[in-house]
């Protein structure tokens, strides 16, 4: 189920280019705010915590009957009421004497259902306010979350902005030039071939 009790569309997509790696889940967009509840995806439980300055910054980690485990990233906070995982993190900060102790593995998982309050929408980490959303294979092989039945009911039609012509060989050239050409749709239809 969605994750976020917003829905203000997608920003990123799973497996978009990010430099020199790619984009291991989806980035829900929260309208620049911080502070929506998120919730469990699926059922399952709560296996780790991580609170760091960089990265992610502060993320739940669900693992889900199956083997599937889903990540939810960049929180404000975790949820403290009814889940006491505040707690959690403020023992360990405690206990290591920082402020961000990385990576909490839950000595007894926490069990949540689908659709229970887990975080809240914030901007830990990197990147200006939103939730990243991923579903792992494990704990560490990030996987398309459309192909393991999260669907994003996206009912707009798509819309051509720009073509990218490319030369068909080393020596072809497109309007005098080795190199792409990129036009609007109105300039591709003007253009004789």
């Amino acid at each position: 189920s969605w994750p976020l009790a917003t829905d203000a569309g997608l920003s990123s997509t799973f497996g978009e280019p990010r430099g020199m790696r790619l984009h291991a889940g989806l980035d829900l967009r929260t309208l620049g705010k911080t502070g929506f509840e998120v919730f469990a995806s699926r059922k399952g439980w709560i296996v780790r915590l991580k609170v760091q300055r960089r990265g992610y910054g502060r993320a739940v980690y669900i693992k889900h009957p199956g083997g599937l485990v889903s990540v939810y990233a960049h929180l404000s906070a975790f949820e403290n009421k009814r889940l006491g995982l505040e707690d959690i993190v403020r023992r360990r900060q405690a206990k290591n004497k920082e402020k961000y102790p990385g990576d909490i593995y839950l000595d007894a998982p926490i069990p949540v259902a689908q659709g229970q309050l887990i975080a809240f929408s914030g901007e830990s980490g990197e990147g200006a306010p939103h939730l990243h959303f991923e579903i792992r294979k494990g704990m560490n092989r990030p996987i398309n979350p459309y192909a393991y039945g999260f669907e994003y009911p996206d009912d707009r039609p798509p819309e051509i902005r720009s073509l990218l012509f490319y030369p068909e060989s080393s020596d072809a050239v497109l309007d005098g030039l080795p190199r792409p050409l990129k036009v609007s749709p109105a300039e591709a239809l003007d253009r004789k071939s």
